[in-house]
């Protein structure tokens, strides 16, 4: 048997409303989510400019707005959130936008989060290069 050695798995637990949801982040995960994070943005506004006509929108149309816009951010938060996690906190408030924002708030922080660590692991490498050098 070779040397053993344990991975560490990245993760966070955010408190979204009243549900939690653990996110399990990779760098990987993060570029997936955050290039698919313009689309869903894209879709909220959409849904936004839909509701601010509601007069002249059916409710239909808006339940399907909703429920497409539900369907697209439940995939693109999947990988790091896990499956249904979006459509858990909407349903605890049934508010769109307030879930879309929180789910891009938690994005936001654990891409910075990321970058600090990237940071820190690089100045620790050179570190220790420099230990070897003298």
């Amino acid at each position: 048997m070779g040397v053993k050695i344990q991975l560490n798995t990245n993760t966070v637990d955010f408190e979204l409303g009243e549900v939690e949801v653990t996110a399990t982040y990779t760098l990987e995960t993060i570029k997936l989510v955050m290039a698919n994070k313009e689309k869903v943005q894209e879709d909220l506004k959409q849904i936004q400019i839909a509701l601010s006509d509601v007069e002249n929108v059916s409710e239909e149309t808006i339940d399907n707005a909703i429920q497409s816009y539900l369907l697209g951010a439940e995939e693109a938060f999947k990988p790091i959130f896990g499956e249904g996690s979006f459509t858990k906190v909407y349903e605890s408030c049934h508010d769109i936008v307030a879930t879309a924002e929180a789910f891009s708030d938690a994005m936001d922080y654990l891409n910075d989060k990321i970058e600090k660590e990237t940071a820190q692991k690089k100045k620790d490498k050179q570190k220790k290069l420099a230990k070897y050098k003298k």
